[in-house]
């Protein structure tokens, strides 16, 4: 059966084109996301520990914890409404509210003086960044075949993975500037008042460099989802129309449907025709009629072989076989797992 093509992707031209170049924009968008997630982390145990006045670090990782994660939270939270402003109002406004939302909040926590306005501006933060949802349906909409997706999302994934990485390296290396340079940064200056501002001055023009690039690079595949499905709708029905003549070139009284176990264990079922069946039913009768003698043999000697051998086959396969439950990919890790609990 010929495989059905997917209908292009809006702003993809041609089938065979992949959109690098909107691909390059999606990448650096998850790249401010990324970044946005991971700085804090090196800095935000001594962040608690200045805003709180506490005395040592070692109950600083308590409220460090909340801090990092108020910014989950509110993703956890507008996830499903993103979801929904991204279908209704579209995919490319959803993330530039992302990256205004970056901008701005990433500002705030860098500017925090209390501890409450920094685990404040996180948790809106978190709420109000639906980028990486955006992304991924775009990703899907502006590729025009399953190989481009999986290209595509290769490259998202690998700009989240390098920023994982140097993110965190950035946030480390820029927090409290003037005790790390104090040749450069003059202590009464702005990073001398806000010694965590640094940081999260990158992620700010990160965000508003890629905001004018969005505009102009990403196209709006709010309405694709429907275009497509009545594409491959269709095809589908245009598909089944012309096997359904195929079909009834022949009627239906004619044919058979002959179910019989192949080597998998599953079961199959064949159409035949009045021809095959009694084709079929001709060479299986002789073979019953001279293996009469030693199918009585057999019983008398306490084996019944009514049953064939391959339906025990397949008993013996539901477990362990190739449909059984261990051939599932998470099935044997989960009961190693399990095995290692006990």
């Amino acid at each position: 059966m010929e495989a059905i093509p997917s209908a292009p992707g809006p702003g993809s031209g041609n089938v065979s084109t992949f959109p690098i170049r909107t691909i390059v924009v999606l990448a650096l968008c998850a790249v401010v996301h990324s970044y946005t997630s991971i700085s804090l982390f090196p800095y935000v145990g001594t962040m608690a520990k200045e805003l709180l006045d506490l005395e040592s670090t070692n109950t600083s990782g308590f409220y460090a914890g909340y801090v990092a994660s108020a910014y989950m939270l509110g993703h956890f939270l507008s996830g499903y409404l993103w979801g929904y402003a991204s279908d209704s109002v579209g995919r490319k406004p959803v993330i530039l509210v992302g990256l205004l939302a970056v901008a701005v909040l990433s500002l705030t926590f860098g500017l925090s003086t209390t501890y409450e306005l920094a685990i404040s501006s996180r948790f809106v933060l978190g709420v109000m960044n639906g980028i990486m949802p955006a992304i991924r349906t775009t990703v899907y909409e502006v590729c025009t075949t399953n190989s481009h997706v999986v290209q595509a999302m290769a490259y998202i994934d690998g700009a989240k993975a390098v920023t994982i990485v140097f993110g965190s390296a950035m946030g480390g290396l820029l927090v409290q500037p003037v005790d790390h340079y104090p040749n450069v940064f003059s202590g009464t200056g702005l990073f001398g008042r806000f010694p965590f501002l640094l940081p999260n001055l990158v992620g700010v023009g990160l965000a508003l460099l890629i905001l004018p690039i969005v505009i102009a690079c990403v196209p709006e595949t709010k309405d694709f989802e429907d275009t497509c499905s009545r594409s491959r709708f269709s095809s589908v029905s245009s598909g089944e129309a012309t096997s359904g003549l195929s079909a009834e070139s022949s009627p239906a009284r004619d044919r058979t449907i002959v179910r019989r176990p192949p080597k998998g264990g599953a079961l199959a079922y064949t159409s035949l025709g009045d021809e095959d069946v009694s084709a079929q039913q001709a060479a299986q009768e002789p073979r019953s009629v001279n293996d009469s003698g030693s199918r009585a043999a057999h019983k008398e000697g306490g084996l019944d072989t009514r049953e064939p051998p391959l339906i025990r086959k397949r008993e013996e396969q539901r477990l362990c076989g190739p449909g059984g439950l261990l051939s599932v990919p998470r099935v044997k890790p989960l009961l190693f797992l399990v095995c290692v609990v006990q």
